[in-house]
């Protein structure tokens, strides 16, 4: 293969490790695609990419036009918004502008195919369906048999040769993707700009379709960042060995269950047993790794008490469980949970470790049980339940105004039977085919405070299903927690949960890769229409002025909110390619949050990440550095802080403006930073950065990616 790259013969291209798909992944799994792909490229080949070749995925996150230039890549070919289902894509070649501004030259091929025969017809179909031929003379046809191999046949490459120069067909070159962008962008006149995500009007069911797959891929990125965080502090900080090799093992297998076939859940089925076995690798030894981490980080294999670890960029005071009650505390537990564990109030500071030093709080959280109903309380909120667990009240005292304007917490099936693709499809039409979950339940009391009251309820779902759901209420908290189990066993049924908000706002917002995107929540145009399934990460909100409501979620990717109305996709039930698809035990939390002011004010983008990354209980006593990092606006979060992938010395925080506005921070560590420098996602340096007085002062635009070196 190198002999052939060096002829000329064959041209690598792409600058990810693999395909990926670009919906599911996190900000930083992508940037990882492209870290891994491009020093693979360079060591095996010499040779780093100039283009992202992405020709099959299911839809293009807002933030990848960032992403792909941080990576040293100015170009970008895709085709699959061809298939789009409602509305024909305007362009073929355009500048695609990211979430931050960051613009990208790209190109559909107008053959709308990556698999082109290379015949007459195509050429001219190229020709004749190119939507900007009044802007440029330049198209590229990709051919070949792909979705399977082959590459280009010799009949094919003849054909090529053929049509070189023939009347009544355009001039036909054999030419390198770089020559055909190269001159693409430099002769285009006037090249139309994109602004947003890449939306595709199909296979809309792979934000849902294999649930587990996606709550294993959501927890294995938090681990490994865990991992990294103090695996990388200890060996900074005490000398410790780096887990390197593995680190490097765990990462791959990771991004290589991205591929854009297998997260989105449209395999057969012996690719997610495979799946399972490299989730069940990462897990028993990312944890091996940061139990390893945590002991070197704190010097000590064990503590006659416990410490909290939180890896997050702020300060934390929770309720949390700790497995016995540690010695020498100065107060008894205030609450023993249902399951035997002790509940305290602690605090954590921002990226980093304290004793468990229970704090004496005012604020209480109540359970009353009723005849017909069940009433959580404490200082921000009252819920009321029925007995099958739906919210009908939920009354928020700061703001005195009721939360929401119907059946909350309802469960609803919907007929799932997609024209075409069944793992990949939901079509609009589900909508009208919908159920709501009305059946007998059993409800059972867990908790009746002062820290945490809940209780749960257990029901059929469906013909075959049943389903368990533990709902709490912490005392300092007004989110409400809901914690499901569910034996699922259904057929071509689509489970969803849905909130009705006293809320009325035109769009909703959904967080995504390092930032967050708002979509309509009405159907006036067939490109609002088209949108009736999207993709989102840990939250999605819907706001309007003064107030507004989150729905969080550990392990979920689809959400659908039209007028007031949120829901949270769950499970499907396709039957192929894999006619197991999500039958069996499945396990998920969300949570509804009601704020004060915007999203950024109540501070929605926090308490996602503060429900998907639990404060860390361990025997072990705290380390001497009790906060590695700290940043002094809220608008500002640091995502990942890892080794450099060359040097045990040096150490990449990589941050980004969540907010969506200009911001000023600074950056402080107790690490003793030598020099700093920014650099891209790649760790190339941009430029040196001054550091004085242990920190950074930074600026940084809506939606920026920053990631700096620092050298120890």
């Amino acid at each position: 293969m190198k002999t052939y790259i060096k002829r000329g013969q064959f041209v690598p291209v792409g600058g990810t490790w693999i395909e990926m798909d670009c919906n599911i992944p996190s900000g930083e799994s992508l940037i990882r695609q492209f870290l891994v792909g491009q020093r693979f490229f360079e060591s095996e080949f010499g040779i780093k990419c100039r283009e992202f070749w992405l020709p099959d995925t299911f839809g293009y996150a807002a933030q990848l036009p960032q992403i792909i230039k941080q990576s040293e890549i100015d170009y970008f070919f895709t085709q699959k918004l061809s298939w789009c289902q409602f509305n024909k894509f305007p362009h073929h070649t355009f500048y695609w502008e990211g979430l931050d501004g960051t613009k990208i030259f790209t190109h559909f091929a107008p053959a709308d195919t990556y698999c082109a025969k290379a015949d007459v017809k195509e050429v001219l179909h190229s020709v004749n369906n190119y939507k900007d031929k009044e802007r440029s003379n330049e198209a590229l046809l990709v051919y070949g048999f792909g979705d399977g191999g082959g590459g280009p046949t010799k009949v094919q490459v003849e054909n090529l040769e053929i049509m070189k120069n023939i009347d009544g067909l355009p001039v036909v070159q054999m030419r390198s993707p770089a020559d055909f962008f190269e001159r693409a962008e430099k002769e285009g006149r006037d090249i139309p700009v994109w602004v947003g995500e890449l939306y595709f009007e199909y296979h809309r069911g792979t934000y849902t379709s294999q649930a587990k797959n996606k709550l294993h891929n959501r927890k294995c990125e938090y681990l490994l960042r865990e991992i990294e965080l103090y695996a990388g502090l200890a060996t900074t900080v005490n000398g410790s060995p780096y887990p390197r090799q593995e680190m490097e093992k765990l990462w791959k297998l990771l991004l290589l269950n991205q591929f854009h076939d297998v997260i989105p859940g449209s395999s057969i089925n012996q690719v997610y047993r495979d799946s399972d076995e490299h989730y069940a690798y990462i897990y028993k030894s990312g944890n091996s790794l940061l139990d390893e981490a945590f002991k070197n980080f704190t010097k000590s294999d064990t503590g006659n008490s416990y410490s909290v670890f939180n890896s997050l960029s702020w300060p934390r005071t929770e309720v949390v469980e700790v497995p016995t009650t540690p010695k020498n505390l100065p107060t008894a537990p205030k609450q023993t949970s249902f399951d035997g564990k002790s509940l305290f109030v602690v605090s954590a500071p921002s990226m980093g470790s304290s004793p468990v030093e229970p704090i004496e709080i005012s604020e209480t959280s109540t359970l009353q049980e009723e005849k017909d109903k069940i009433i959580l309380e404490n200082n921000f909120v009252k819920a009321e339940f029925d007995k099958k667990g739906i919210l009908v009240s939920m009354f928020d005292k700061r703001a005195k105004r009721q939360v929401i304007s119907g059946k909350a917490n309802q469960f609803v099936l919907y007929e799932d039977v997609p024209m075409y693709w069944d793992a990949w499809d939901v079509d609009v039409y589900h909508l009208e085919k919908r159920k709501d979950v009305d059946t007998e339940s059993q409800c059972k009391i867990l908790e009746k405070g002062p820290l945490r009251s809940s209780f749960e309820v257990s029901f059929n779902v469906g013909k075959k299903s049943r389903l368990t759901q533990r709902i709490s209420l912490d005392a300092i908290s007004p989110r409400i927690d809901f914690q499901v189990e569910v034996d699922w066993q259904e057929n071509h049924q689509f489970l969803k949960v849905e909130f009705p908000l006293k809320i009325r706002a035109m769009h909703a917002t959904y967080e995504i890769q390092f930032g967050n995107w708002q979509r309509p929540t009405h159907f006036n145009t067939s490109w609002e229409v088209a949108k009736f399934e999207v993709c989102g990460h840990k939250w999605a909100d819907l706001s309007e002025s003064g107030y507004g409501v989150s729905i969080l979620n550990d392990c979920k990717y689809g959400y659908a909110c039209h007028g007031n109305v949120m829901r949270l996709s769950l499970l499907r039930s396709p039957k192929n390619p894999d006619p197991d698809c999500d039958m069996g035990i499945q396990n998920f939390k969300y949570a509804i949050f009601p704020h004060l002011g915007t999203l950024q004010q109540g501070e929605t983008i926090r308490q996602a990440y503060n429900f998907n990354v639990p404060i860390q209980i361990r025997s072990l006593p705290s380390p001497s550095m009790s906060s590695a990092f700290t940043l002094d606006n809220p608008a500002i979060v640091l995502e990942s802080v890892k080794l450099a992938e060359d040097s045990d010395n040096e150490i990449i925080v990589r941050l980004y403006e969540s907010h969506g506005g200009h911001a000023t921070c600074r950056l402080s560590t107790p690490l003793a930073v030598k020099k700093a420098h920014a650099c891209n996602v790649l760790e190339r340096d941009i430029a040196s950065v001054a550091w004085e007085n242990g920190g950074i002062s930074l600026e940084m635009k809506p939606f920026e990616i920053l990631s700096l070196k620092l050298s120890l």
